[in-house]
């Protein structure tokens, strides 16, 4: 039975999953096309009268709108997963741990990588904490020409990589720097597999495993080490959050996916275990390699325990002290509703060509000048 349950983990498929209704369907569509809205309304009132006002003149006050922006599109986007559509949100970790924070405190996060969605959830860890107007994660270079959403996610400087180490090596170090100016804590996440974990990338991975005599992993990827030791010099964080996430329909082979949250069927839980580390403890090691190595090791085993159970979380101690989320979200919620709200009231007036213009034209202006 292990077995199987493990082989579905590894391997999810669409054979396991049920067929979206037509009411998800309904619901996905409307929790898109409600994001869609958000980015625009939040671009017109907010970010590109900041971006031409402030950007030049006050930079450190642009990034401070930036900043509340991010957090307010962030609490709602997650926000509706956990308490609109029911997703149940575990954090373990290490006895006596409680993930409090200074202001000032720069925090690397790295995690394994089983969903394109992953980088979203991260902010309702984020959000129990209190710390979700302030992370960048590093994404894909493709989604920085995504209509709208990948346009403002450039505006709000996150790093995007290509994938290819003498591209990304000077543009990554530069931004990376840049968040050093900023008079509040930056959370910097990132994915060292560099890409989700797919038969593919899997059967990659275990070859690259095997050619080093190593053995093969099931559940992670063989970690990029080259952008983990990059961030760790350029960034020079206060500590490290080494975050393990796993899915509990991942054992009966339900990957969570965009194409899924469209549909409306959005992630029934997510389970995060969550170590903290300081820098000091990474340079100890022998190297940066071997700390990054060992850390996926032990992900390794951890996802192995955790989808051979039939149920149940990390074998690990649950944080009992995070505050419920529920206030960020119901705030935040409001504020976005209102946002909209002006939105269409000013596209719906009889200026509705001449706002539509002014804003599509300073969205394309941002794209090709940031």
């Amino acid at each position: 039975m292990e077995g199987t349950t493990g082989s579905k983990a590894v391997n999810p498929s669409r054979e396991y999953e049920a067929p979206p209704t037509l009411g998800g369907k309904v619901a996905g569509v409307a929790y898109v096309l409600f994001i869609v809205l958000m980015a625009l309304g939040f671009g017109f009132y907010i970010v590109v009268p900041a971006l031409l006002l402030l950007s030049w003149s006050a930079p450190t006050a642009a990034e401070h709108v930036y900043r509340v922006v991010l957090g307010l599109f962030c609490a709602t986007v997650s926000g509706i997963f956990e308490h609109l559509a029911g997703m149940e949100v575990i954090v373990t970790g290490e006895d006596g741990e409680t993930f409090d924070f200074k202001e000032s405190d720069r925090i690397l996060l790295i995690s394994n990588h089983r969903t394109e969605i992953d980088w979203l959830l991260q902010w309702n860890f984020a959000m129990k904490i209190n710390k979700h107007d302030r992370i960048m994660t590093m994404l894909k270079a493709g989604l920085k020409n995504v209509p709208l959403i990948g346009w403002a996610l450039n505006i709000l400087k996150f790093p995007f990589v290509q994938r290819n180490w003498a591209e990304d090596q000077d543009s990554l170090g530069r931004i990376i720097h840049s968040y050093h100016a900023r008079p509040w804590g930056t959370w910097l996440a990132m994915f060292p597999e560099g890409t989700a974990l797919y038969p593919k990338t899997l059967a990659e991975s275990q070859a690259f495993a095997k050619s080093k005599g190593r053995t093969p992993f099931q559940y992670v990827l063989e970690p990029r080490l080259k952008g983990f030791a990059l961030c760790v010099d350029k960034f020079r964080p206060t500590y490290i959050l080494d975050m393990t996430m796993a899915y509990p329909e991942l054992r009966e082979g339900v990957r969570p996916s965009p194409l899924r949250l469209l549909f409306g069927q959005f992630p029934t839980a997510v389970h995060f275990h969550v170590r903290r580390f300081t820098l000091d403890d990474v340079m100890q090691a022998e190297s940066t390699d071997t700390w990054l190595y060992d850390r996926f090791v032990a992900k390794e085993q951890l996802l192995e325990q955790f989808y051979a159970k039939g149920h149940g979380t990390f074998a690990k101690p649950v944080v009992e002290s995070l505050p419920s989320s529920r206030g960020v979200f119901v705030k935040s919620l409001a504020m976005v509703i209102f946002v909209i709200a002006a939105l269409l009231y000013a596209l719906a007036s009889w200026n509705y060509s001449f706002t539509w213009l002014v804003l599509m034209v300073s969205i394309v202006y941002i794209n090709k000048f940031f």
